[in-house]
């Protein structure tokens, strides 16, 4: 999977989600692997996100949902502590 999320349409979104489920090696090796531990933090991320760029120097809009917000937040929990 590429760091670099650009998603800019539901379809675009659909397709990262997908990429993601079918990727097993990826999911295994994800720090978030189990349901829970994803919703945590994706909840966690979106609660930190306001003030993060995602390493593109653009802040992102959390007030404003977004195909972009939900496709970086979707990868974000893959991961984030």
């Amino acid at each position: 999977m590429s760091d670099q999320i650009d998603v800019k349409t539901r379809d675009e979104f659909l397709a990262l989600v997908k990429e993601v489920l079918s990727d097993r090696e990826y999911i295994e090796g994800c720090e978030n692997h189990t349901t829970e531990r994803f919703l945590e933090a994706l909840v966690a991320w979106l609660t930190d996100a306001h003030d993060m760029d995602f390493g593109d120097g653009v802040p992102l809009d959390t007030e404003s949902p977004s195909w972009q917000l939900f496709g970086k937040a979707i990868y974000a929990a893959t991961a984030y502590e």
